[in-house]
């Protein structure tokens, strides 16, 4: 098939037109985030760094989270509550750094860039120490402890009693959920994977064992002879 003259003359200025509308979007996304760049659960597209930081703190500093349970809601909070902030600026430096303001259109039709930002998490641990405390005890109030595996002597023989899965919450499981959930800018936290769990359970060998030792040992008869007399 002949292509025209009038068809390689439209084809020109199309190209003129879209290298003139091109170049200036380049250079614009020299100086600020491409498109679909998300920090922290934050679109910070087409901000410049210091307007990318602004939006940051003001997200992870004052953005309610929530803990729940089941579909329940147990209590919110905010991140400065729990005692952390954040420093972007190191985080943001090294995006921009990494970027190439002539690649925007293919993140402008690609999916969302997803960065986390656990190295830009400052913690004060005195503040989390006691927020997880005063949370952790406000949850775990009428719930039921985990207990391990026990061995109990029931009619002359000693016999495993099961673990108990309790519903309590474990705080340094508790700690390390909240920390992740901040950095994602996950707003809606489950609290079902911190629960404490039996560290002795009943299908452990080495309690299996020593019941059955324990069961071997109280059916042994002992013979005593003091002075002459059996006992």
């Amino acid at each position: 098939m002949k292509v025209s003259k009038k068809a390689y003359t439209a084809l020109g200025v199309a190209a003129v037109i879209l290298i003139g509308g091109y170049s200036p979007m380049s250079l614009h996304y020299n100086k600020v985030f491409l498109p679909n760049t998300v920090v922290a659960g934050t679109n910070i597209s087409g901000k410049s760094p210091a307007e990318a930081n602004e939006a940051l703190l003001k997200q992870v500093n004052h953005q309610k989270f929530t803990l729940k349970e089941d579909q329940t809601t147990r209590l919110s909070f905010t991140a400065k509550d729990a005692g952390f902030s954040h420093n972007f600026q190191p985080l943001l430096k090294k995006i921009q750094s990494s970027q190439n303001g002539w690649s925007w259109l293919g993140h402008q039709l690609s999916n969302p860039k997803k960065l986390q930002s656990e190295n830009s998490l400052i913690l004060n641990q005195q503040t989390f120490k006691q927020f997880a405390n005063q949370t952790v005890a406000k949850l775990n109030t009428g719930r039921t402890a985990s207990k391990n595996a026990t061995i109990k002597l029931v009619n002359g023989n000693f016999e495993i009693v099961k673990e108990v899965n309790g519903n309590q919450i474990d705080q340094a499981q508790f700690g390390k959920t909240i920390n992740k959930a901040i950095n994602q800018g996950k707003t809606s936290i489950d609290l079902k994977q911190d629960y404490t769990v039996p560290t002795i359970k009943s299908t452990d060998s080495a309690l299996q064992k020593t019941a059955k030792k324990m069961t071997t040992i109280s059916d042994e008869k002992i013979h005593y002879s003091v002075n002459g007399n059996e006992f």
